[in-house]
């Protein structure tokens, strides 16, 4: 008996009948395939000896034998549990021993699903994932995901901190009109109109040289919040950050000041500086309170943490800046040469250095 079980056995693999997979392409099943790689959206499987490519956009279902975590989002995919099937893949992603290309398939698939969700973080994660392996190809970029979620949603936070990442960034100029596109629209929801004036104003055209050949003062940057490089205590006020809820914030930070740690505090501080910044840009009356409020907080991390507190540069470069917004010139060139002097290597050195080029005009 058990001769003939494993000559059953060897006949069925022979016969490409055992480990199958299956794949559901424009609704016809195709079974007893093997699926063996998955790039620049299309799928690759093999059959009778033969390799065949087809459209992901053909593909409704799949099935590897190997994988069942994959198996189970398919299964929920198709069932229109976006939600569970965005999750599914996930827990995929993260398993072991699984070949290189399912990563590739797990991005396109989980991006459908994430659409589905009304999940624009996870959307636009996995789509700037599947543009970056596909070296910025003109389909990778044409899939971009159409999903916004409810006015604040984290979602929405997220995918604007990814997407903000890759503006005024070298590559493609179709990649780029397409993540300022998007930008717009989630900027809309949020009603973060500030944020998208300063988009349209950071894309468009450079102007011309001034009078004298060279350019103009630059204004003041676009202060910028990452929420995943702050700690888990302010995490929850950076993205009411990136959502435009800066009094929110600030009073979300200001409720916590006692609870921080050293480590913590000069970040606290810093984020709280930035907060009440760009509530002062966004207000149409322009609160100076606010102003000397967000210097306030950026002298403290400057003055009172030892020079080698990672946002002490940041906070002395954006003090220098709220100077000169307030049109205290002089102090504010003082700040940034004291920025240039101690912290020369540091990104917000270099920009320092430019600022006061650019504001001491002609030789």
């Amino acid at each position: 008996m058990r001769q003939t079980t494993t000559i059953l056995a060897v006949i069925l693999l022979a016969c490409g009948l055992a480990a199958a997979d299956s794949l559901t392409i424009n609704s016809i099943p195709y079974r007893n395939v093997r699926v063996i790689a998955a790039a620049n959206g299309k799928i690759t499987y093999e059959f009778n000896g033969r390799n065949y490519d087809k459209p992901l956009t053909d593909v409704s279902y799949i099935v590897i034998s190997s994988q069942r975590e994959f198996n189970k989002a398919e299964d929920a995919l198709k069932a229109g549990r976006f939600a569970d099937a965005a999750a599914a893949y996930t827990a995929c992603q993260k398993s072991a021993g699984k070949p290189a290309w399912l990563g590739r398939l797990l991005r396109y698939r989980r991006l459908q699903a994430a659409t589905g969700a009304k999940m624009p973080g996870q959307a636009a994660a996995d789509w700037l994932g599947i543009v970056d392996e596909a070296g910025v190809s003109r389909l990778a970029v044409m899939m971009a995901p159409e999903v916004i979620a409810p006015k604040g949603s984290s979602e929405n936070a997220r995918a604007i901190e990814l997407l903000e990442k890759r503006v005024g960034g070298k590559g493609d100029a179709l990649l780029g009109a397409k993540v300022k596109e998007m930008l717009l629209k989630l900027y809309a929801v949020e009603a973060l109109s500030d944020k998208a004036a300063m988009l349209n104003a950071a894309t468009a055209p450079a102007s011309a040289p001034g009078a004298n050949g060279r350019p103009g003062v630059p204004k003041a940057p676009v202060v910028e919040v990452s929420v995943g490089q702050v700690s888990r205590q302010l995490q929850e006020a950076a993205s009411q950050i990136k959502l435009g809820q800066y009094d929110a914030a600030i009073e979300n930070i200001k409720s916590k000041l006692n609870r921080f740690s050293a480590l913590e505090l000069s970040g606290a501080l810093l984020l709280q500086g930035k907060a009440f910044q760009l509530s002062y840009e966004k207000g149409g009356a322009k609160d100076r309170k606010k102003l000397m409020a967000a210097e306030l907080c950026f002298m403290r991390v400057a003055a009172c943490f030892d020079p080698s507190t990672p946002e002490v540069p940041e906070a002395l470069y954006l003090a220098a800046m709220v100077e000169r917004a307030a049109g205290n010139q002089v102090a504010a060139d003082n700040a940034m040469r004291l920025l240039v002097s101690r912290h020369s290597r540091s990104q917000w050195a270099q920009k320092a250095r430019a600022a006061l080029d650019a504001s001491a005009g002609p030789e």
